[in-house]
């Protein structure tokens, strides 16, 4: 299972990566975003189903990786930059049919494949680091505003605590770009009892059907998630 993760995980992480099976790709830094956000690929790239869009100051790199693969990649027009909200284009969560983002800050090219899909349109520019999939029509959030939308359109939606996640350079991080979801399996990266809501976590989790899984015994760290390509 091909994984696209942050370059600069650990090497804890990509050792249990690939115990599970995973073959981690990783980002290449992207120079013109904050220094603690080079990596993120959550700030560079965005899956819509079988189609891919990258920011396009990393389109050549994306290229060779998708070269061969069933999946296509498209060149977004918005070129990140360091400030917010010249940083967020990509920076959107796609959960099932359901987007969230600040509609106001797409890419173009990303906003023109959304069509047809719910667009939750929230005032948080940075909605995938800040969105974890939990299960079928379920997340998890530590933003208030976020929160209310989901239930608004139908999604369970588990309201957290911020903070308690590592991201140096900043105050904390993020739950969805703590984790990533994949085939009914909820990755941290880190240990996700040392939240402490993680007894909330864990009973929404399995009211979902989804099983968790803690990459390491340290504190959680917000790498910007991770894009799967199963």
């Amino acid at each position: 299972m091909k994984l696209i993760t942050a370059g600069n995980i650990s090497d804890a992480v990509a050792s249990a990566l690939r115990e599970l099976g995973f073959d981690a790709v990783p980002t290449l830094e992207n120079t013109n975003v904050l220094s603690g956000l080079g990596y993120h690929p959550d700030m560079q790239l965005v899956r819509v189903g079988n189609t891919v869009v990258c920011d396009p100051g990393l389109y050549d790199y994306y290229s060779d990786i998708f070269a061969g693969t069933s999946f296509k990649l498209l060149c977004g027009k918005a070129q990140t930059q360091c400030n917010y909200p010249q940083d967020v284009a990509y920076n959107i969560k796609v959960a099932e049919n359901n987007v969230f983002h600040n509609f106001k800050y797409t890419d173009e090219v990303l906003l023109e494949l959304l069509d047809g899909m719910n667009k939750i349109d929230v005032s948080q520019g940075y909605s995938g680091c800040s969105i974890c999939t939990a299960g079928h029509d379920a997340i998890i959030t530590a933003d208030t505003v976020i929160h209310a939308a989901a239930l608004r359109h139908g999604i369970d939606s588990l309201l957290i605590s911020p903070g308690h996640i590592q991201l140096p350079g900043f105050n904390y991080g993020f739950i969805g770009g703590a984790s990533f979801y994949h085939d009914g399996g909820l990755y941290f990266f880190g240990n996700v009892k040392t939240h402490p809501d993680f007894a909330q976590i864990y009973d929404f989790c399995r009211n979902h059907g989804t099983r968790i899984y803690s990459l390491t015994t340290d504190e959680l760290y917000d790498y910007g998630g991770a894009v799967t390509l199963d």
